[in-house]
């Protein structure tokens, strides 16, 4: 698994890309959970990691998203 990034470089990248990110997330977290349920993966807080990295950025996307639309 490669670097995640940290906030404030999550707080950088455009909407697309974040879009772009949460698709690749989510697919790296079924792979490992995937591995780890057919013994393949041995380091199980992986999935644990995706998980949190994946909450900030659909916490960073619905910020993007609610400054650009504001409902008020």
């Amino acid at each position: 698994m490669a670097k995640l990034p940290t906030i404030a470089e999550i707080r950088k990248m455009s909407v697309e890309d974040l879009r772009s990110e949460v698709a690749t997330v989510r697919r790296e977290a079924a792979r490992i959970r995937l591995g780890v349920e057919l013994s393949k993966e041995k380091d199980a807080s992986q999935v644990k990691k995706l998980r949190k990295h994946l909450a900030q950025i659909l916490t960073v996307l619905q910020e993007k998203s609610a400054t650009l639309s504001p409902h008020s």
